[in-house]
């Protein structure tokens, strides 16, 4: 079975002899569906982030992961970073995520039964506010400043943090309310979501 490409329009054409429910013959002339792939679901990406609790945000903070590619992804190539206590923190990643599946990590105390990796971000990762702040995931080989996949939330990006493209990056949501979840979107913006999804997987 062959994969579809990341990112690429597909054309498919109806050879048979469809009829609608009453018999009539379709226009062949409407024989033709177009769709596209998710560009924003290549490769491994945040899909959706919550770190602001009603109340205190310890343990209850967790981090959605999405692998969108056609194979599986050695998590230990990475490391999720986070602006937390007024500076960068750094969780080295582990395990293996497989294709077109999601993990979720963080949740000590959420009651998040989906968690897959367990653990406190210790210090708290930060809420957003006026300056903005980010959650990004690096491929170190790489790059450890450039990220495969940030979310940037607040106001202003006053400290300068980066995009996927290594360009300063513009600010992707507001900073969510008590309980909210920001969200990525099949088309790469983000949104806040009232009614959190660790449990949705594809999430988009």
């Amino acid at each position: 079975m062959s994969v579809l490409a990341d990112g690429v329009t597909y054309i498919v054409t109806v050879a048979l002899s469809v009829t609608d429910a009453l018999g009539t013959p379709i226009d062949p002339a409407h024989d033709t569906a177009t769709f596209d792939t998710a560009a924003p679901a290549s490769g491994l990406i945040i899909a959706e982030i919550f770190v602001q609790a009603a109340g205190a945000d310890d343990g209850k903070e967790w981090v959605k992961l999405y692998n969108g590619s056609a194979t599986a992804v050695d998590l230990t190539q990475y490391t999720l970073r986070y602006q937390g206590n007024g500076s960068l923190q750094a969780v080295p990643l582990s395990g293996t995520l497989a294709f077109f599946s999601c993990m979720v990590m963080g949740c000590g105390d959420a009651g998040v039964t989906v968690c897959n990796q367990v653990m406190n971000f210790n210090p708290d990762i930060e809420n957003g506010g006026n300056e903005a702040d980010m959650v990004g995931l690096f491929q170190d080989s790489v790059s450890t400043t450039v990220p495969v996949s940030v979310v940037l939330y607040g106001v202003t990006n006053s400290a300068g943090y980066l995009d996927e493209t290594g360009a300063v990056g513009a600010v992707d949501a507001p900073q969510p309310a008590n309980d909210q979840s920001i969200a990525q979107n099949a088309d790469g913006t983000w949104s806040l979501l009232s009614t959190p999804t660790p449990g949705i997987c594809p999430p988009f």
